[in-house]
């Protein structure tokens, strides 16, 4: 290193003691060097969000269900005729048809339900259901248009109405349960409805319009005299203590004796004297009996089908003098 002489040291040594006055100067002056700023304290560890949870498996569509085949009510006889229901089209419809347990007996419960609705009517309507038997019985003296629809329209209080609709209104049977048995009822119709147009000769629209006529007549009233009849068979093991209590007159005495009496001889078989038994029930209701009798014959064999009367509410005499 080469020396410094003796002006260049005096300068050195002039300017050191420069910087050590203006450091002096400044900190009498307030005006200190700012400290060295804190250290950024560390940061949190980042911890990313927790997932979405997983979208929930969808369920597994049901397994489409499978009907049973339909049955069919269109039974062919010896003659090759249509075998006629002798009950309620609708009633053979869904008895025929496959249920599950608890359907059937939802459907148990609203045939009984139908059934007493009808025997009720028929209680209380005695002359009507007189009415109807012996319109049945004439039916081949009818075949205008106006007499046949005249006759429909007077079934009234005894018409018995959509049997499906009801079960379907009570729970008994969902909506596709009904349209299935409406298309068993509709194979039948149609059946017989074809049967009876082919009978009557195509073309020929009086005679068609008659069969027609007493086809649907007797299908609709129908219901009401198998309600008697369901009801006679219920009388008939104590028909003769019942009618001991309706007040006969000496004729209508005489009339019962007769018909009431051992049906037939000995050796007739049984089927035979059963109906000759429900036949002579049926003409003591009818020919023996008056409207009163025959109210009072139903109430005695059903008396859980009478309705009571609501009693007249009772009013408090007016207060006062007058």
């Amino acid at each position: 290193m080469q020396a410094l002489d003796g002006p260049r040291r005096a300068g050195v040594r002039a300017g050191v003691a420069g910087l050590s006055m203006l450091a002096v100067v400044a900190a009498a002056s307030g005006q200190l060097v700012p400290p060295t700023p804190a250290k950024t304290p560390p940061t949190e560890p980042y911890t990313p969000p927790a997932a979405a949870p997983a979208a929930p498996t969808p369920p597994s569509r049901p397994e489409p269900e499978v009907d049973a085949p339909l049955p069919t009510l269109v039974k062919k006889g010896p003659d090759g005729k249509v075998v006629r229901l002798d009950v309620h089209v609708e009633q053979a419809a869904v008895e025929a048809m496959t249920f599950d347990e608890a359907t059937r007996k939802r459907i148990d419960a609203g045939l009984a339900d139908y059934r007493s609705d009808m025997d009720r009517r028929v209680i209380e309507n005695p002359a009507l259901i007189v009415q109807l038997i012996h319109q049945r019985d004439a039916i081949n003296n009818h075949s205008s248009l106006e007499e046949l629809q005249k006759m429909t329209q007077g079934i009234g209080a005894l018409r018995p109405g959509s049997l499906l609709e009801r079960l379907q209104r009570s729970g008994a049977i969902n909506p596709r349960q009904k349209r299935r048995a409406e298309q068993v009822v509709q194979e039948y119709t149609r059946a017989v409805t074809a049967e009876v147009n082919a009978e009557a000769g195509n073309g020929n629209f009086d005679q068609i319009v008659a069969l027609g006529g007493r086809r649907i007549f007797l299908e609709m009233s129908g219901e009401a005299v198998r309600s008697l009849d369901r009801q006679l068979a219920k009388a008939e093991p104590t028909m003769e203590l019942i009618v001991s209590g309706l007040s006969l007159s000496t004729v209508q005495k005489n009339q019962a004796a007769m018909l009431l009496g051992p049906a037939g001889r000995e050796g007739i078989p049984e089927d035979r004297r059963k109906h000759i038994r429900r036949t002579n029930l049926r003409a003591l209701f009818i020919d023996v009996l008056n409207d009163e009798q025959r109210t009072s014959l139903l109430k005695a064999t059903s008396p859980e089908l009478v309705m009571p009367k609501a009693e007249a509410p009772k009013t408090e005499p007016p207060k006062g003098g007058g």
